[in-house]
Parts: structure tokens; C-alpha cells; sequence
């Protein structure tokens, strides 16, 4: 029995601008969790989350001819995305409550207390400079290179790792004031 291999992002997208289908579909589901979370973390928004996610797709979708695999495909998703969401918070428009964010979390099969836990997380997030919460997220739960992250945003590494700091500094004050403890 021959296992199947698994394909690099490069080859599914050379497949897809071919128009197989199947491997644009193999994409989406590679990089879904990972495109909501990230919007879910600039625009505290599940709901605006998901739209922007389906719309970061329909980009990608629309444009794969563009792409020109000098950097990673990852790379460009993320930049689409964080571009969808600037364009969505410059927009007057409603957030979800804390409650309707529990409700979520927990039909995905987590508890109360750990989505209470990951809603304050994602608050704490949301008080932070735009450009700071993106680098944080890009690199604790997106898990991208310093390098990768600077391509992403268009700044230097330098800068990354600044904005990075400076985040972490600026969350662990705010949980502290808010929360109480040290996490």
C-alpha cells in the first residue's frame, strides 16, 4: 500500500491555477483555522472573522495567477488577510458580545472556564496597537518566523521583534490590571 505524499503549498497551487479544484480545496483546508484565528484576533469579531476568511479565499481564488511563489504561499494569505481586516475596521459595525463568543467556543467541545480563559486572551489582544496584536499573533499562535512576519507586514525583522516585545510587555500589564494574576 502506497501512502499518499503530502504536497507543498507550491504544487496545490500550481495544480489549482490549472484548474483542479480539488487542490485549492486541499489549500483551504490546510489554512482555514489558521486565516479565522488570525482575523478573529485583529478584529474581535467571530462573525467579521469568518467573513473575512471567505473573502481572503475568494482573493486567492481570484488571483492565483498573480502569485508568484517567490515567497510563501502562507506568506500572501496571511498579508491578504490582515489587509481585509484593516479595510473592515476602518468600517462602522457591530463586535459580538463575550457571551455569544462563550457560546461559540464552547459548541466546538471546549468548557465554560477555558473559553471564559480564551475570551479574556483575545480582549486582552484586542487592547493592544494594531500593529503589535498582528506581530504577537503571527508569532504565538500563527507560529510564523521573525522573517516570515516581516514579509507579511512589510516592515523589517528588527521591527517585528520590537512590535513583539512591546506587545508581550503591553499584554502582561493589561492582564495583570485586569485579570489580576500572572497568568
Amino acid at each position: 500500500m502506497q501512502l499518499e505524499t503530502q504536497e507543498t503549498d507550491d504544487q496545490l497551487v500550481e495544480r489549482a491555477r490549472q484548474g483542479d479544484r480539488y487542490a485549492f480545496c486541499r489549500l483551504l483546508a490546510r489554512y482555514r483555522r489558521q486565516a479565522v484565528r488570525t482575523a478573529y484576533a485583529m478584529l474581535r469579531s467571530m462573525e467579521d472573522a469568518e467573513d473575512v476568511a471567505q473573502e481572503a479565499f475568494i482573493s486567492v481564488f481570484r488571483s492565483l495567477h498573480a502569485y508568484r511563489g517567490e515567497g510563501k504561499f502562507s506568506t500572501w494569505l496571511y498579508r491578504i488577510i490582515l489587509n481585509l481586516c484593516a479595510s473592515r475596521q476602518r468600517l462602522p459595525g457591530s463586535r459580538e458580545t463575550a457571551s455569544e463568543i462563550v457560546e461559540t467556543i464552547a459548541r466546538e467541545g471546549t468548557t465554560e472556564e477555558a473559553a471564559i480563559r480564551s475570551v479574556t486572551v483575545w480582549a486582552v489582544l484586542a487592547r493592544l496597537p494594531a500593529q503589535q496584536r498582528a506581530a504577537l499573533v503571527l508569532r504565538e499562535i500563527d507560529e510564523l518566523s521573525y522573517a516570515e512576519i516581516a514579509e507579511v507586514m512589510g516592515i523589517a525583522e528588527g521591527t517585528v521583534k520590537y512590535h513583539i516585545s512591546e506587545a508581550r510587555r503591553s499584554f502582561r500589564r493589561i492582564w495583570i490590571q485586569e485579570i489580576g494574576d500572572e497568568m
